[in-house]
């Protein structure tokens, strides 16, 4: 009887930035699914799902060496946010690493008062969890030591299809208001209503919730790659912009006002991206026929 299988985490080098080690951790689930995730700005990588085709695809934009992150402007999965309207260094900070569990990391990151545009100093932290049915959950943690408006996110850049084009997307949203020409109008009145799917626009669509029961949400599907996002955040809103440069589609959840905090207070948030595949009707069909049915 063959040993099963171990899921574990496991580092690698991924350059040095003044002589200090950068490392690539690899967090894979128990069906081998994994992402990759770097403390050079606590940047996810990679996202490796298994499609169609039965192999690994890679649906995250995002560059090849740790030198293109140190001079690429995009900050492609990396933890990104503003104080005071200032934009936060954190995506080329090396970011501490404080946990290495079963299935996450955590990370952490102080920026000093001369770190940051806004003269503020600030303690942030992430964890990052790769889970079974190919969920990734980011947790977001900022606490600035003065009085400041902050906001936190990642920037996740999806790549659903290979060769990347920005064709054959749809998005539907289960978010109760949409921005249109920069007012908040309900999605009833929308071309979103009753959660249809509609073709990717080419502009940046906006989705608002601030109802603490229902929380800003939107599905991003490709049919003829046979794969769909679901994104989720605690947050007020969700943008969902097509990167024609990248090939790419950026799925962000963010704060619409930012977030107004005391000196030592908190933030907290969580983004969930699920990762599926879309079946056929004949292969669903066909499973339910099968003898291993049960086991699928």
């Amino acid at each position: 009887m063959s040993a099963p299988v171990e899921h574990k985490i496991v580092a690698a080098r991924f350059g040095t930035i003044a002589g200090t080690e950068v490392s690539l951790f690899r967090i894979p689930n128990s069906t081998n699914d994994y992402i990759e995730v770097s403390d050079y700005g606590c940047t996810i990588k990679g996202i490796h799902v298994h499609g169609k085709d039965g192999k690994l695809h890679n649906v995250l934009c995002g560059y090849e060496t740790l030198e293109e992150y140190q001079v690429g402007g995009l900050e492609l999965g990396a933890v990104t946010g503003t104080l005071n309207g200032q934009p936060l260094p954190t995506a080329h900070r090396l970011w501490n690493v404080e946990e290495i569990g079963e299935n996450h990391l955590f990370l952490s990151c102080r920026l000093s008062a001369e770190d940051t545009p806004a003269g503020i100093a600030c303690a942030l932290g992430a964890r990052i969890m790769w889970v079974n049915l190919n969920r990734i959950v980011i947790d977001l943690f900022a606490t600035p030591e003065k009085d400041a408006c902050l906001a936190l996110t990642s920037n996740l850049v999806l790549r659903l299809q290979d060769p990347p084009e920005l064709t054959g997307y749809t998005l539907r949203t289960f978010c109760p208001e949409v921005l249109l020409d920069g007012q908040r109008r309900p999605v009833s009145q929308s071309d979103y209503a009753e959660m249809t799917f509609v073709p990717l626009a080419a502009h940046p669509q906006t989705f608002v919730s601030d109802r603490d029961e229902i929380k800003p949400m939107a599905e991003l599907v490709h049919t003829a790659a046979a794969f769909t996002v679901s994104a989720y955040s605690t947050m007020s809103a969700i943008r969902v912009s097509p990167q024609p440069g990248l090939g790419g589609v950026q799925v962000l959840p963010f704060l619409l006002d930012g977030l107004s905090l005391a000196a030592g207070q908190s933030f907290a948030g969580r983004i969930i991206c699920g990762f599926d595949r879309l079946y056929t009707k004949e292969e669903l069909e066909e499973s339910a026929l099968s003898p291993f049915a049960a086991f699928i």
